[in-house]
C-alpha cells in the first residue's frame, strides 16, 4: 500500500521490516534483533549525528514541521552557564536542540542542495515522506514521484557513496530494492531510484547518484536472506547471538 502522510512515529511503530531494522539485524544478530524490536527491551540510541541528520532531512522534506521538532539555541546560551542550563531545562519536552554552529551547517547545506539543478529537478515534481508497505516489508522515501523515488543523505566526504562502499555500508541499496518490490505490487513501474548526498562539511558538495539495476538486484538479494533468517528465528523462538557460532575467514 502507499500511504501518505503518515505520522513518522507510527510508520516507526509498525512490526513490519524495514531496511534500517534488516540492516541492524545483520550487523548487532539475532539477539539484539529480539531485544529491540520484539521484546522492545534495547536501549534507545540517539547520538548527535542522528538528530543532526534528521534536522536536515526535516528541513528538506517538511521544512513546515522544523519549527514543532527542533529549538535553535540562541548564540549568546552557553549550556555551561547557570543561564545556559536554565535555557536548556526549559527547551519543551520532545524537541531537540540544535546548536549554533550546527544550524550554520545545517543552512549552508539546504542552500547548497537548492543550488543544485539536477537534484532540484528530481525532488520538486514528488511527494515528501511518503509510507510504502507490503505484508512483511516498508520503506519512507524522502520523496516519491509515480516512476522513481528520492532519498536525502548527509556524508562527510561523497567519494564512500560515489564508490558504493557507502552504499553497501548503510544499506541503502536495501532501502532502495525494498521501494522498487513495493511500488512493482502496486501495479507501478519504478524506473529509477536516487541518493541526493550532500556533504555536511565545507564545500558541502551535493551529488545525485542513480542505483544501477544490478546494484538494485543486489541489495534485493541481500534483504530477502536477511528477511529468511528473521522469519526461521521467528518460527523457532531461538535467538542467538550470532548467525554462525564458528566463522571461517
Amino acid at each position: 500500500m502507499i500511504i501518505f502522510n503518515e505520522e513518522i512515529n507510527k510508520y516507526h511503530a509498525s512490526d513490519t521490516l524495514s531496511a534500517s531494522k534488516i540492516k541492524f539485524f545483520e550487523q548487532k544478530g539475532p539477539h539484539a534483533f529480539y531485544m529491540k524490536y520484539i521484546k522492545k527491551a534495547w536501549p534507545d540510541e540517539d547520538t548527535s549525528a542522528f538528530a543532526f541528520g534528521r534536522a536536515f532531512d526535516c528541513l528538506t522534506t517538511e521544512p513546515d514541521k522544523f519549527d514543532k521538532l527542533f529549538l535553535v539555541q540562541p548564540g549568546n546560551v552557553d549550556g555551561r552557564t547557570k543561564a545556559g542550563k536554565e535555557w536548556l531545562a526549559s527547551v519543551p519536552s520532545g524537541m531537540q536542540v540544535i546548536k549554533p554552529d550546527e544550524w550554520d551547517r545545517l543552512d549552508k547545506m539546504v542552500k547548497s542542495l537548492s543550488y543544485c539543478a539536477p537534484a532540484q529537478k528530481l525532488i520538486m515534481p514528488c511527494m515528501p515522506q511518503v509510507t510504502l508497505r507490503s505484508d512483511k516489508l516498508q520503506t519512507r522515501p524522502d520523496f516519491f514521484c509515480n516512476d522513481y523515488t528520492v532519498d536525502i543523505k548527509t556524508c562527510s566526504n561523497l567519494s564512500g557513496l560515489i564508490r558504493g562502499y557507502d552504499v553497501r555500508k548503510y544499506g541503502y541499496h536495501m532501502q532502495a530494492a525494498i521501494v522498487r518490490d513495493v511500488m512493482r505490487q502496486e501495479g507501478l513501474t519504478p524506473k529509477a531510484h536516487y541518493l541526493v548526498a550532500c556533504e555536511k562539511v565545507s564545500p558541502y558538495r551535493v551529488q545525485v547518484i542513480k542505483f544501477k539495476e544490478s546494484t538494485l538486484n543486489e541489495g534485493w538479494d541481500a534483504v530477502c536472506e536477511q528477511v529468511a533468517l528473521i522469519e526461521y528465528y521467528k518460527t523457532f523462538g531461538d535467538w542467538p547471538q550470532t548467525v554462525n557460532e564458528i566463522e571461517e575467514v
